[in-house]
């Protein structure tokens, strides 16, 4: 099994024990944002479909830190639509956290 292969493996295993539903992997969307133009963001997004989960379609989720278990998922709902909607919420979110504002984040 590849590396990547491995990588969606867990995020489906990480998804169903959050959302309690399956999910089928439909795409790797590699992903670079920057801010102010310093690089903060270099991942791969996995797109996938979800199966009879009651709010959403898609869920987007990475591999934070492979050597931690860190993995973030952000449903596509409202108005998170794409890979980069997903991004940019979590670095949103992570942005307003080391500012004091909690703002809850599904990161296991």
């Amino acid at each position: 099994m590849g590396r990547g292969t491995a990588t969606v493996g867990r995020l489906r295993k990480v998804i169903r024990d959050l959302y309690g539903c399956d999910s089928v992997h439909v795409a790797s969307v590699p992903m670079h944002e920057s801010v102010e133009g310093h690089g903060v963001w270099d991942h791969i997004v996995e797109v996938f479909s979800l199966i009879d989960h009651p709010k959403a379609e898609a869920v987007y989720a990475w591999c934070c830190d492979p050597r931690q278990r860190c993995y973030a998922t952000v449903l596509a709902v409202g108005p998170i639509v794409t890979p980069l909607d997903a991004v940019r919420a979590d670095i949103a979110a992570d942005l307003r956290t080391k500012r004091g504002q909690a703002l809850k984040r599904t990161v296991l």
